[in-house]
């Protein structure tokens, strides 16, 4: 009798504990439609733990607890639901939607190669590209994935809504710029500036023009930016800035430098300038650093530099002069993004003019803000003083006001 009590449970156990799992996959589905979302995420971590292989589980454990606002426990219910099973297309879209809304683009770019790579001809994960893109107000890509998601899928309610969303592309813009020098020691120094621009997905290039009163002379100056993107996290960026006849200004001015974005929110970058003066090599070698803070919209800059400066006459020498400079920047609502920065040694830029040759050593407090008014029209303010180790002072404040069509 005993061994026939014995045989019955260990036939109806297996049976029970699947009625256990049904009903409480039941209960958790109910929890989600009536949008008790806390009550549906115990459920899912009770069916995860009595069924660890299964993947989906832990999706939906990973998908609600972003609708509660607990991304790091979602990106860690991810990761568990990946680490069972690598190709689950769900799992690996929920974490990259997770990681663009906390602001970690680096990290949700290498995801949605992933994903590409791993399903080509998904709407999905073109869908996801395209939030990438719009997120980081970059419309002509974000079009660019739409357009794609729609040719695969005309009538995707997603794509279509995104599509709605997404700004007419504005590839032109028109910046006017002006500033003003207040120094202890001299006059104050006007700027007036112009610049045209053309941006691209990939790229963008700018012709500017400058008219400067700086220490009783009035220099015109002008020449060419362009950065563009070579490979999906490298960028490369020049210029060429000329002012014939200047004799407190660079009359020639070269720069070249690149960024590469890496894991974990960390970027590199190095730029190098090369200015010459009357009698005079200026070169300026700045390696840095920047990163993006983890779910949330800010970024910092470390940048070291070294400048040096080449006499030829009268007597052939050369100064050295380091310097570091850190930067804080913070989105603080889509319309509005806040600056400020510190440097140690010497602070430049814009233009290299005569006063910054030699030997030279600062501290520079500055700050600033763009306020985007409307989409085709945005504002930018700065500000900066600077003490000298000689004692003299420099205050400087700057106002743009760009248009785009």
């Amino acid at each position: 009798m005993i061994r026939v009590l014995v045989l019955c449970l260990l036939l109806i156990g297996p049976g029970a504990s699947a009625s256990r799992a049904d009903d409480l996959d039941q209960s958790a589905r109910e929890a989600v439609a009536a949008g008790r979302y806390r009550d549906a995420v115990a459920l899912y971590g009770q069916l995860s733990a009595r069924e660890p292989d299964n993947a989906d589980h832990l999706v939906w454990l990973g998908r609600l607890r972003s609708w509660v606002q607990e991304y790091s426990d979602a990106l860690d219910a991810y990761d568990r639901a990946l680490a069972r099973a690598p190709g689950h297309a769900e799992a690996l879209l929920g974490k990259i939607s997770v990681l663009l809304w906390t602001g970690r683009f680096p990290e949700a770019y290498e995801g949605l190669v992933q994903a590409e790579r791993l399903a080509p001809g998904s709407v999905d994960v073109q869908l996801a590209f395209a939030r990438y893109h719009l997120y980081q107000r970059e419309d002509r890509a974000a079009s660019a994935r739409v357009r794609h998601a729609l040719a695969l899928e005309p009538a995707n309610a997603e794509a279509l809504r995104l599509q709605s969303q997404i700004l007419p592309a504005r590839p032109l813009e028109v910046t006017i710029g002006y500033g003003r020098d207040a120094h202890s020691f001299v006059q104050s120094g006007n700027l007036r500036s112009v610049t045209l621009g053309y941006r691209a997905a990939r790229g963008r290039m700018a012709f500017q023009y400058e008219r400067w009163d700086k220490f009783g002379e009035r220099v015109s100056r002008a020449g060419v930016t362009v950065s563009r993107q070579v490979r999906d996290r490298l960028w490369l960026r020049g210029s060429a800035m000329f002012a014939p006849g200047a004799t407190v200004l660079a009359t020639e001015e070269y720069s070249a430098g690149f960024s590469r974005s890496w894991a974990g929110g960390f970027a590199l970058t190095a730029d190098y300038r090369r200015a010459e003066l009357a009698d005079v090599d200026f070169h300026i070698v700045s390696p840095g650093v920047e990163y993006y803070v983890r779910g949330r919209p800010i970024w910092v800059q470390a940048v070291v530099s070294g400048s040096f400066t080449h006499f030829n006459a009268p007597i052939d020498t050369q100064v050295a002069s380091p310097a570091l400079m850190l930067r804080y920047n913070q989105q603080v609502a889509a319309p509005l993004l806040l600056r400020a920065g510190y440097a140690a040694g010497r602070e430049s830029f814009a233009a290299v003019s005569i006063d910054q040759i030699g030997s030279f050593r600062a501290n520079t407090y500055s700050g600033g803000m763009d306020v985007r008014l409307h989409p085709a029209c945005s504002v930018g303010i700065d500000y900066s003083y600077q003490r000298r180790s000689s004692g003299a002072t420099q205050q400087t404040f700057g106002l743009t006001v760009s248009l785009r069509g």
